[in-house]
């Protein structure tokens, strides 16, 4: 974003500020965000505590992002019972000092309970998955990027918070927002609206994601680093002048 032209100002208003959290792959801090909270990022339950009982975990990283979906990066077992691995993870995060952020994907009710309704996943979703999920982890992170330019960019996340506030009303939640979710084309005026829809509803935050084609993304191609750029700048004017 830097080298795509997002001015320093915005730049440090965003991202350079403790309240920022930012995923690296080491324990160092970036030198264009130095005062952002550190994270890593993990596909499986197994797979973080591993890495915390192996002090493979710096000191300076402070989060600790489980991102559980129905895909091969995520074991079966743990797809099935996603509540049961996530509080054994919690529980070890605590214990070495550690926050947990908790991101599953909607999907994951296909592999709790694979013989529902399509029309009640997102009931579902809420019952399974979001209000067990929030009683157990220290934020909740809703993957809501795949609404982005449809009418459920109004409704899902808004349900979510909803659902979250009401078994833990302080815990923080952030909105999940892509630049190009699993390679869809979408415009800064999307992630907006889905981002003032989740903050009218009383998100704490937004997770914003600039994907590229890999193992967890294989359809996302080249990383949209303009619109996130165009959405920044977007919401900076908002905050500077009040307009929608």
């Amino acid at each position: 974003m830097h080298d795509a032209g997002l001015p320093a100002a915005v730049m440090r208003k965003n991202f350079n500020q403790p309240r920022a959290i930012l995923l690296v792959s080491h324990g160092r801090p970036d030198l264009l965000a130095p005062k952002a909270s550190l994270a890593f990022d993990f596909t499986s339950a197994k797979a973080l505590t591993s890495a915390l009982d192996h002090d493979h975990v710096p000191a300076a990283v402070h989060y600790l992002l489980l991102d559980l979906e129905r895909w091969p990066l995520t074991p079966v077992g743990e797809q099935r019972d996603p509540i049961a691995v996530l509080r054994a993870a919690t529980a070890d995060a605590h214990a070495h000092g550690k926050c947990v952020i908790f991101t599953p994907a909607l999907d994951l009710v296909g592999a709790i309970d694979p013989g529902g309704s399509p029309s009640s996943i997102h009931a579902r979703f809420h019952r399974l998955i979001v209000r067990p999920g929030a009683s157990v982890s220290d934020v909740f992170e809703i993957q809501a990027q795949h609404t982005e330019g449809t009418l459920d960019a109004t409704s899902f996340a808004p349900g979510v918070v909803a659902a979250v506030r009401a078994i833990r009303p302080q815990e923080p939640v952030f909105v999940g927002l892509s630049t190009n979710p699993n390679g869809k084309h979408v415009s800064a005026l999307d992630l907006l609206e889905l981002y003032h829809a989740g903050a009218t509803a009383g998100a704490s935050g937004y997770w914003l994601n600039i994907p590229i084609a890999g193992a967890e993304c294989p359809n996302c191609g080249e990383p949209q680093v303009d619109v996130a750029v165009k959405f920044l700048l977007a919401l900076d004017l908002h905050a500077a002048t009040g307009s929608p």
